[in-house]
């Protein structure tokens, strides 16, 4: 779960801001906050503002530092600090997470000089009721590696020094991502899980999604079980469609939509990841607006791919030929019908495409969900009808602003707003977060 998330000089961020997921006195739909301890935390929070405010930078960064932590970056310069401020660009910037895992609360971050992309220092913590427990921290201009009381064994800590030796001249990349790679470690000491843990939340329980991302994840719609629920979801959001199957589909028509040599290194890659796995029959990705399937068949890789069905008709359609708001709807489905629990989606412009009342619709679709799961969700947006007491908690709603050039964050959960006010009528009006238009022709 994420509890709150820190950033300073990244793109319109200037000083640092902090989102907090941790929730507030209200008492309204308290059945769907998840209890870690004392606190109680939102599964659901949704980001207002008007165009340029900053609403998608946020997601930028919550992205970027994602992207830097499990990957690095081998640039020599990063344009991401915060232009408005010259001196901003001899400054460092800052991303840190405090985050639940199992029950245990642990606090991340790193900070970088981006325009010389140059990791200045990164570090964990454990945090508990009574103190914060370092875990580690590395301090990379002073070239000093501190590790705390956690680790005992010796021969973990002296292996834990050499690692943060292997990096000191690699400035792209963190001692999160570097330790992360040498399983030996994690099998022979279970004090160093820790260290993986966290690494595999930021890689397989944070997810980012983009307006322009492709599909990331297809087992909901192979899994049989799955099948009338979806096919329920697409009745009840008057999606037209009746029914959807998988298709063999030639390699030919998939070498077709990416350059030879692109498609000859994605079929090797698919090749090693299916003979590497024995667990995993199949591999899935996505092209453009289509997916597909692979799969060793007689020792040759199979290609399928879905199709649709409208009602009214026996002819299938592929994803790609479907409207870009049944397409938005296809993207977004993952998070309705995915098992895993604390799973953190993060969705930029969740209306992109959509008629109000099915964005309206999802979100109450989500928050059922939250009811009986602990996966979360995060949402910038214009779509002022979600602004409804009878669907939100004041805390789920926060407004992103500019004040001279620069993004600020406020949450309504901690304003004076009352909650039987006319939210969405404010927002309209231009009380609220939106762009300030002059000679407004809107009549509420």
């Amino acid at each position: 779960m994420l509890i709150d998330f820190k950033v300073r000089n990244f793109l319109s961020f200037e000083k640092e801001e902090v989102f907090s997921l941790v929730a507030g006195k209200g008492r309204n739909f308290n059945e769907r906050l998840y209890q870690n301890g004392s606190n109680k935390i939102l599964k659901f929070s949704s980001l207002f503002g008007a165009n340029g405010s900053g609403k998608s930078n946020f997601v930028k960064a919550i992205s970027f530092s994602r992207d830097y932590i499990i990957r690095g970056n081998d640039r020599a310069t990063i344009q991401k600090y915060n232009k408005i401020n010259p001196n901003c660009k001899e400054s460092t910037s800052s991303f840190e997470y405090k985050i639940s895992i199992d029950q245990k609360i642990y606090t991340y971050g790193f900070e970088i000089l981006l325009s010389k992309n140059e990791v200045v220092a990164e570090w964990l913590y454990l945090n508990t009721s009574r103190t914060d427990k370092l875990v580690f921290k590395h301090e990379r201009k002073n070239n000093e590696f501190i590790l705390g009381e956690y680790f005992r064994n010796n021969d973990l800590r002296n292996r834990l020094n050499i690692i943060s030796d292997s990096i000191s001249s690699n400035n792209g990349i963190l001692f999160l991502k570097a330790v992360s790679t040498y399983n030996n470690l994690f099998s022979e000491h279970s004090e160093a899980i820790i260290l993986k843990e966290v690494f595999w939340w930021f890689e397989i329980n944070l997810k980012v999604k983009k307006p322009d991302s492709i599909i990331s994840d297809y087992a909901y719609f192979m899994s049989e079980k799955n099948m009338d629920s979806i096919l329920k979801f697409f009745k009840d959001f008057d999606l037209s469609i009746s029914n959807y199957n998988f298709f063999e589909c030639p390699k030919e028509q998939i070498a077709l939509k990416l350059p030879k040599e692109i498609f000859e290194d994605l079929v090797s890659r698919i090749e090693k990841d299916l003979i590497e796995d024995e667990e995993n029959n199949c591999v899935m990705f996505g092209l453009a607006d289509d997916f597909y399937i692979a799969k060793i068949v007689d020792e040759h890789i199979s290609f399928e791919t879905i199709q649709f069905y409208h009602e009214g008709t026996k002819t299938p359609f592929y994803m790609s030929e479907e409207s870009d708001g049944t397409k938005k709807i296809f993207k977004l489905l993952e998070i309705l019908f995915q098992e895993d629990d604390d799973i953190v989606y993060v969705v930029d412009e969740i209306d992109r495409c959509l008629h109000p009342l099915l964005t309206f619709n999802f979100i109450s679709a989500f928050l059922e969900k939250a009811k009986k799961t602990n996966c979360q969700l995060i949402v910038t947006t214009h779509e002022s009808i979600l602004l409804d007491f009878n669907l939100l908690r004041k805390d789920e709603v926060w407004f992103v602003s500019k004040e001279d050039g620069c993004s600020t964050l406020e949450s309504m959960g901690i304003s004076n707003i009352r909650a039987d006010k006319n939210l969405m009528k404010s927002y309209l009006l231009g009380k609220i977060a939106v762009p300030n238009i002059k000679n407004n022709t809107y009549k509420f």
